[in-house]
């Protein structure tokens, strides 16, 4: 309380200030010195002085800041309520003790004008020694006061110096981002033209994706009635077995439906059980094999699933895609055409007579049980063999090759065309050969029914 006493009726008044002018503390009443200037907020110290105060405090504060000294002006005079004071001013360095930046303490301390001296010399008898020391004393002030005037005047000269080349400065910088300017305009128009440019090519590529997504959507449409048309049941599998996509015919072999896309088949409890299904898919994924199997379903419906990897543009493995396909016509074609030829090669073998069957290209197919024991041979040297190359080419007969392809191609018949051959295992034969034309309902490939009648050589 004591100090606090002290302070506020003996110190003078103090403002700290910053580097840059800043008042960052108030000392004491300082308001006989400085008040808030109109305008905009501010605690510049040279914006709050009151008149006759900026041009010494300028000076003083700029002289301290230039060699870091303590400076005083003393009987500064100034405005203050409508009359002229007097203040001794002095502003002291204050260097902060963790940072280089300085701040500045300022005192304000009220004084006396200059003519109280002579005043007082002359409203009092004084000797003329002191009149003399008083005009002096006077005389000094003024030329101190002068100094100091001409001092802040070369201050004001050098700051506008310091301005001046500033100016020059910030104009080189001007005409510099001048020349910035008008370079990065012309690349901007340079820009402008190419962005033109880029504007026309995408254009053109627009059209062309409107193109293309037209064509997109027309083969989407055709795939769509494709896949909508085919009465096969597809589905398609990613790495992970989930369903990606089916055709419509899955939906009654399966029993699968739409909201079973993204879910692994293997969770579906699907309408059959096929064996092995999910091995068989696993296996076609890490080997990028096809796989095919038969399924007999319990209603003894032959289905054909045939497994092969989904395979993408740049040939990666994305999946496989799995077919159901109804064989049962084909199952049931199948067994009436192996019954059909079980049933004729029964008959052929039942016949005593030797008999081939040849294809279109003298070929043997079939041949007779009596063939085979007549001329001593075996299945293995007959069946798949051309004719006029069995045993020793014994059948290598140009009349007979020519009448068999007449056969084939004019629909003749050959009758008692007779032959004498000495046959490497069954010796001298004298045979009748007869050759019809088997007509076949598919009339895929026409075959030929060639009967060997043996004679007795000795009646021959």
């Amino acid at each position: 309380m004591t100090d606090r006493m002290i302070m506020q009726k003996y110190a003078p008044a103090a403002v700290v200030i910053n580097e840059q002018m800043q008042i960052l503390q108030f000392r004491g009443h300082t308001g006989r010195f400085l008040e808030p200037a109109p305008g905009e907020a501010s605690f510049n110290i040279l914006n709050m002085a009151r008149d006759g105060l900026q041009q010494t405090l300028r000076s003083l504060i700029l002289k301290s800041m230039k060699d870091h000294i303590s400076v005083r002006n003393e009987k500064t005079h100034y405005k203050y309520d409508s009359k002229i004071e007097y203040v001794d001013i002095e502003i002291n360095p204050i260097q902060h003790p963790t940072q280089r930046e300085y701040c500045y303490l300022v005192v304000f301390s009220e004084s006396t004008p200059f003519l109280t001296d002579i005043e007082k010399a002359q409203n009092t008898k004084q000797t003329k020694g002191e009149k003399k020391a008083a005009e002096d004393k006077n005389y000094l002030a003024l030329t101190q006061e002068l100094a100091a005037t001409k001092e802040y005047l070369q201050s004001v000269i050098e700051q506008q110096e310091i301005s001046n080349e500033e100016l020059r400065s910030a104009n080189e910088e001007i005409q510099s981002s001048n020349e910035e300017l008008q370079s990065i305009n012309e690349e901007l128009e340079t820009a402008k033209e190419e962005l033109q440019s880029t504007n026309e090519e995408l254009a053109t590529v627009n059209e062309e994706l409107e193109t293309r997504n037209v064509q997109l959507a027309r083969l989407n449409d055709d795939h769509t009635n494709f896949v909508n048309s085919l009465n096969i049941a597809f589905i398609t599998l990613d790495n992970n077995l989930q369903i990606r996509n089916f055709t419509p015919k899955t939906k009654d072999l399966l029993n699968i439906i739409n909201s079973d896309i993204g879910r692994p088949i293997t969770d579906i409890k699907l309408k059959f059980k096929f064996p092995d299904l999910e091995q068989l898919i696993l296996e076609s994924i890490e080997q990028a094999s096809n796989k095919t199997l038969e399924f007999l379903d319990d209603n003894n419906h032959w289905y054909s699933i045939r497994i092969r990897p989904y395979r993408t543009l740049d040939n990666r493995i994305d999946g496989v895609v799995v077919a159901f396909i109804d064989v049962n016509e084909i199952k049931a074609d199948l067994d009436k055409s192996n019954f059909a030829l079980d049933y004729a090669e029964d008959i052929i073998s039942a016949i005593h007579q030797p008999m081939l069957v040849l294809d279109k290209n003298l070929r043997v197919l079939t041949a007779s049980k009596s063939y085979y024991q007549t001329f001593k041979v075996t299945e293995q040297e007959t069946i798949g063999n051309l004719l006029y190359r069995l045993g020793n080419g014994e059948w290598a007969i140009p009349q007979l090759r020519e009448k068999l392809m007449n056969i084939i191609d004019e629909e003749e018949s050959l009758d008692n065309f007779y032959v004498e051959h000495e046959f490497e295992n069954v010796g001298l034969q004298h045979i009748n050969v007869f050759g019809r034309k088997i007509k076949q309902k598919s009339g895929s490939e026409s075959l030929v029914l060639m009967q060997l009648d043996i004679k007795d050589s000795h009646n021959a």
